[in-house]
């Protein structure tokens, strides 16, 4: 019942160290992976998780396990607030997969001891920024394009022209800005100054092994290692509770992410949902799930439906 999501999961009471994955493209908002943060990093969605790890007194101690090669500068900001939030209440490990970079760094760089593999990618404290202006390519195919826009900077981030010379420096301006707030962040949670983050800054990316021998991590470790001292730090037995987040997705999570685009979805969207589902849960759980967004589909074509689907046996 707890697998497709009719019940509330069990929460262990017990004191223990919590595991999150921090996994994939950083991006605004709550973003559109059916598997949350195993899938892409979206602000809104693994700053809630935080928080709530934040306020919870059985979690004694976290660790952030981090794929990722950065994303958005806003969204980092925002993971790297609740990070901070939550380094205050409890010790917070982050443990580097194959890549933590750019904006996977920067949501590690506060953390009270960072471990990473000597072959780890990492650092890459650096901001880039531009857009595509297709307006060119478009006259050449014989499109005209007119933009249209009310205010002197309403056009800028428009793909159809270039930027002017003083719209090129608002945005380097803005760059150099968030490349100032980077480097700051990374300096703080490193215990250096602003000059020193700076040196190994400007987009260079480094090994794991030359990390550590810059100061940008603390130790090689995988993730055994890095839970052991998070275990240390928590004062918690070695054999203690271990909860991930987020945990393994149920039935209702996938049904919750595709309802919210079922709208406008294509007829074969739905098939990787039930091809995903198939891989993680097994074929029956593949068979319903198809069965029941067949029926959510039918209600583009009937204004009301009444459905049965239980009792579900697994």
């Amino acid at each position: 019942m707890e697998l497709v999501g009719l019940q509330p999961r069990e929460r262990d009471s017990a004191d223990h160290v919590a595991v999150v994955y921090a996994v994939g493209n950083i991006v605004d908002g709550e973003g559109e992976g059916i598997l949350g943060a195993r899938s892409e990093i979206a602000s809104r969605t693994l700053v809630a998780a935080l928080k709530a790890l934040e306020e919870a007194d059985s979690v004694k101690a976290v660790v952030l396990r981090v794929d990722s090669g950065g994303g958005s500068a806003l969204a980092s900001e925002l993971i790297w607030h609740a990070m901070e939030a939550l380094k205050a209440s409890k010790p917070v490990v982050v443990s580097m997969g194959g890549v933590a970079a750019s904006g996977g760094y920067y949501i590690s760089a506060g953390a009270n001891r960072i471990f990473a593999d000597e072959t780890t990618l990492t650092g890459s404290i650096g901001v880039v920024g531009g857009k595509l202006a297709i307006g060119g390519a478009l006259e050449k195919l014989g499109v005209r394009s007119f933009p249209m826009g009310r205010g002197k900077r309403s056009m800028m981030w428009s793909s159809l022209g270039q930027w002017d010379k003083d719209e090129k420096a608002i945005v380097q301006e803005m760059m150099e800005d968030i490349y100032k707030v980077f480097v700051t962040r990374v300096a703080e949670g490193r215990g250096k100054s602003y000059e020193a983050i700076h040196a190994l800054a400007q987009g260079r990316v480094w090994t794991g092994k030359a990390a550590l021998e810059n100061g940008l991590v603390d130790e090689i470790g995988g993730l055994r290692e890095a839970l052991a001292h998070a275990t240390l730090l928590a004062e918690l037995s070695e054999t203690g509770p271990l909860v991930i987040y987020p945990p393994k997705p149920r039935l209702v999570d996938f049904l919750n992410s595709f309802a919210s685009g079922v709208s406008a979805a294509a007829p074969g969207q739905g098939a990787a949902f039930v091809a995903e589902v198939q891989l993680l849960l097994g074929p029956q759980a593949a068979q319903l799930l198809s069965h029941t967004l067949q029926q959510v589909l039918s209600f583009r074509e009937s204004a009301l439906q009444t459905t049965m689907i239980l009792p579900v046996l697994f």
